[in-house]
């Protein structure tokens, strides 16, 4: 059984990618496109870009200091005070595509409309604040994307690191 959402403005759950663990299968992409009901020529709130052998889920991170909020010219771009996620007003997006630009990750896509390249959306990752489980993370196999609390993560990783360099762990002293 999938577990349930836990996030609060106070600690937002977080996603989190391991490229070393996804395969590229591809199955996150599709999951968000029928998620949102996106078109197969339409860029869902995830891809997975390729380096070599190595797949890369890049999806947003919802930043604490987000640039792609500070970026923003017409103020759609928000964090939602219930779940602190990063949220879009699409309705008020003119697509100048700062915060395409600002995104250090990657993770918001320019969707042009019909009328050619300076109209349209920048697209992000909504986290799916509307769904008990996220589907992106419900269709990884190899659990490639999790949603995790950041604090429990930054204890399993200093737990990690104490126990690697005890005495007989694989750390030299």
């Amino acid at each position: 059984m999938e577990p349930t959402r836990r996030a609060s403005a106070a600690i937002p759950m977080e996603f989190m990618t391991t490229p070393e663990v996804c395969d590229g299968c591809g199955l996150c992409v599709v999951s968000c496109r029928e998620a949102l009901h996106l078109g197969p020529d339409q860029a869902p709130g995830i891809q997975i870009v390729t380096i070599g052998d190595r797949h890369i889920p890049i999806v947003c991170h919802n930043c604490e200091d987000a640039p792609c909020i500070t970026a923003c010219m017409p103020g759609c771009r928000h964090r939602d005070e219930a779940s602190g996620r990063i949220v879009t007003d699409y309705e008020r997006c003119v697509g100048c595509w700062m915060c395409v630009m600002m995104c250090p990750f990657g993770a918001i896509q320019r969707i042009p409309t019909a009328e050619g390249e300076h109209h349209g959306v920048a697209l992000k990752c909504d986290s799916c604040l509307d769904k008990e489980i996220v589907p992106c993370i419900a269709a990884c196999k190899p659990h490639g994307l999790k949603e995790v609390n950041p604090i429990d993560v930054s204890s399993l990783k200093r737990l990690q690191a104490a126990q690697r360099f005890a005495p007989g762990g694989d750390g030299k002293p």
